[in-house]
């Protein structure tokens, strides 16, 4: 057994799971909260193969969730042509305080460095999924996190997501708040 010391504030209340795969009720709460989230946001982690990228593009596409970059990742697979890809998490904060629903996957939230202010919506729901535990909650405890394999979960959590349902306008919604940001970035360069 290996022992892991995870520094996490006194009030805290974060549940962790550790299981390969992914336990079930875990990945049927992320998919709740991701379709009932008014704005929810990916942060995609370098950790990711290929296969889990795909699943996570689906997972994107389907409900119409923007998809930012760790920070100061030495690599990313998620396609920066992609039209919910919105670069950087570090150049992001609006939409990320925007966000009440965050899922990180195979990657960290933030570095301690760029916390200033706070940069998440207060009450925020924010889900880790990933192999590293010492990851969990830097520097932002996650309501869960669930480590495992990131890219097994997402298959499993695209799968669960296929059976969904979610109100257009919802999605719509979404929609339109990433073209407004993307349309935004772009005038400012």
């Amino acid at each position: 057994t290996e022992t892991i010391d995870v520094e996490l504030p006194e009030e805290a209340d974060c549940q962790i799971i550790t299981s390969a795969p992914a336990d079930s009720k875990s990945v049927a709460e992320i998919a709740t909260q991701l379709c009932a989230a008014e704005y929810p946001l990916i942060v995609a982690g370098h950790d990711l193969s290929e296969q889990g990228v795909a699943y996570l593009v689906s997972i994107s596409e389907k409900l119409a969730i923007p998809v930012v970059q760790e920070p100061m990742a030495p690599r990313l697979r998620f396609p920066t042509n992609h039209k919910y890809y919105m670069g950087p998490i570090e150049l992001n904060h609006e939409i990320v305080k925007l966000s009440d629903m965050i899922l990180v996957a195979g990657g960290s939230f933030f570095v301690e460095m760029n916390i200033k202010p706070l940069p998440y919506k207060e009450g925020a729901n924010i889900y880790y999924i990933s192999q590293k535990l010492a990851e969990v909650g830097k520097p932002f405890p996650p309501k869960k996190a669930i480590i495992a394999d990131p890219n097994i979960t997402l298959m499993e959590l695209d799968k669960e997501l296929k059976s969904s349902s979610i109100l257009n306008d919802k999605i719509e919604a979404r929609i339109r708040l990433i073209e407004e940001k993307k349309e935004k970035g772009e005038k400012e360069d």
